[in-house]
């Protein structure tokens, strides 16, 4: 059974307690993130398990090939 809510009965924080968790919390907002360079990306990148795994699936591939792709009938 869905419940009707009337819009005017809504209220928003007052004034007062929006500058407390002001003053407690600090800003709604994103921290400033440090500008990295390609290098810095790079190796985050090649520390990922999953990319060494896909690394490492790769080259076992590259030393074994297609082996049924290599045989003739």
């Amino acid at each position: 059974m869905a419940h009707k809510i009337e819009l005017e009965s809504i209220t928003g924080l007052s004034a007062s307690v929006v500058g407390d968790r002001l003053k407690q919390e600090g800003y709604n907002e994103l921290p400033s993130t440090q500008h990295r360079n390609i290098w810095g990306i790079a190796l985050e990148i090649f520390k990922e398990p999953i990319f060494l795994l896909l690394l490492g699936c790769g080259v076992i591939y590259l030393f074994l090939g297609d082996v049924q792709g290599n045989s003739k009938k």
